[in-house]
């Protein structure tokens, strides 16, 4: 696991269009982290903080400059703000057979009967509804 921070400069996504700025300042952020950790494009992941940091004042005025946080492991590259509280991403082992089989027996729902109390407290409430629909309609009528 690699730590690095970094402060990058995006001034040249002003020289885009306005309604182009901010889109074009995480294409830069991507891509010089990207150059800078030697991983490809695909494999850098920007955190969420991040993204909302730089749409802050919204597509037209991005930052001039972010200071963010890069954690390379795996071959991946996971780049935070500096501020940014950050949560290790963990790496998967291979999974046996077994394993396997365990968790497909977690993912399929298992359905609980209600109780036979609360069934018979439903009852009770329709009947309760049903009688006091039925003395609705007979003052209606009456």
């Amino acid at each position: 696991m690699d730590e690095s921070i970094y402060m990058i400069n995006l001034r040249d996504a002003f020289e885009k269009p306005r309604n182009k700025r901010a889109k074009r300042a995480m294409k830069m952020i991507r891509e010089f982290i990207a150059k800078h950790s030697k991983t490809p494009l695909e494999n850098v992941k920007l955190s969420n903080s991040l993204n909302s940091l730089v749409w802050t004042r919204g597509i037209q005025k991005p930052p001039r400059r972010v200071k963010v946080k890069m954690i390379r492991t795996n071959g991946k590259s996971y780049v935070y703000h500096i501020d940014e509280k950050i949560e290790v991403p963990k790496e998967e082992k291979p999974k046996g057979k077994t394993e396997q089989a365990k968790e497909d027996k977690k993912e399929e729902p298992k359905k609980k009967e209600a109780p036979a109390e609360k069934k018979q407290m439903v009852k009770k409430e329709k009947d309760k509804d049903k009688k006091a629909a039925a003395s609705n309609k007979q003052e209606d009528i009456g």
